[in-house]
């Protein structure tokens, strides 16, 4: 935790990711540091997410150092498919993470937490339905705004662009199943498998 800990920021209540690009990568990369908003004002919900982030970029940066980075544009859809995989383990990691370290919840408390994912997943199916732009792409807004490497590849209002961000409500809304499921105690999933 301390690891994480020096990563984080608190900035009027809200909680920030740092981490500098290691030297000899950063004209590979092009920038001295990542930032990221972690949108949390809990510190350990925010610890959690920036454990993931973290880990991630520990990866990237063992992936350049390799060769094995830099996709190939062409391939889009492999692009597509590898970035909403890596939010959608995210997000399952963030959510057991925060469950393992909560304290004892009443049984009401789960039925309170259960209904608000059903509700999200309700939102989310139905802005899928009716083509709802802003709730669709905020998260690929938010993801292609981070990363400046997808900036090139997935234009604002690209083809590409869309078909991101529908691929990643569709995952987003498989790992509100899966927070629906662990919330009913039930763990028999594809995530959860050992």
């Amino acid at each position: 935790m301390q690891f994480t800990a020096r990563r984080l920021v608190s900035i009027r209540g809200t909680y920030y990711f740092r981490m500098a690009v290691p030297e000899d990568l950063r004209s590979a990369i092009g920038r001295r540091e990542f930032k990221r908003r972690l949108r949390d004002r809990r510190f350990h919900t925010a610890a959690a997410k920036a454990e993931t982030i973290g880990l991630l970029l520990q990866q990237l940066f063992e992936e350049i150092r390799l060769g094995m980075t830099n996709p190939d544009p062409q391939d889009i859809d492999q692009l597509i498919r590898r970035l909403v995989a890596e939010d959608y383990h995210g997000d399952l990691v963030r959510d057991e993470y925060v469950r393992m370290r909560r304290n004892r919840v009443k049984p009401e408390d789960l039925d309170q937490e259960r209904r608000r994912i059903e509700h999200r997943i309700s939102q989310l199916r139905f802005a899928l339905a009716c083509n709802d732009t802003p709730t669709i792409m905020d998260a690929a807004y938010w993801l292609v705004a981070e990363r400046e490497d997808l900036q090139d590849t997935f234009p604002v209002n690209s083809d590409e662009f869309r078909k991101l961000a529908r691929e990643m409500t569709k995952a987003q809304i498989e790992a509100l199943k899966i927070q629906v499921e662990r919330c009913q105690g039930n763990y028999d999933n594809p995530h959860d498998a050992p």
